[in-house]
């Protein structure tokens, strides 16, 4: 099961994470969005940590990392944002881009 993550948490759970995670800006009105969950629901319960990030709740990350278009996928390592892609994408495009970290 992905995790949602706030202001509140995310420091926890994505600055001082000890491996790289990958934070999904999305909405659930974006229609690929929805699209793209099943996806990071699979590559999620494979192992790799994914936080998603409502941007209608959370404006104050979505305005501190710029996000512009839906969804965003920001990967971050050691807390620092390393890469980051937009729009639909393949299963295997998301863990080429995971690869990126590690």
């Amino acid at each position: 099961q992905m995790n949602n993550t706030s202001l509140n948490t995310f420091h926890a759970d994505v600055q001082t994470a000890e491996k790289p995670v990958i934070v999904d800006f999305w909405s659930p009105s974006c229609p690929p969005c929805r699209q793209l969950l099943p996806v990071l629901t699979e590559l999620s319960n494979e192992g790799m940590p994914i936080f998603k990030v409502s941007v209608d709740t959370e404006q104050e990350l979505t305005s501190h990392y710029h996000i512009e278009y839906l969804p965003t996928l920001v990967l971050f390592n050691k807390g620092q944002e390393v890469a980051r892609l937009v729009g639909m994408q393949s299963k295997e495009t998301i863990i080429n881009f995971y690869a990126q970290a590690t």
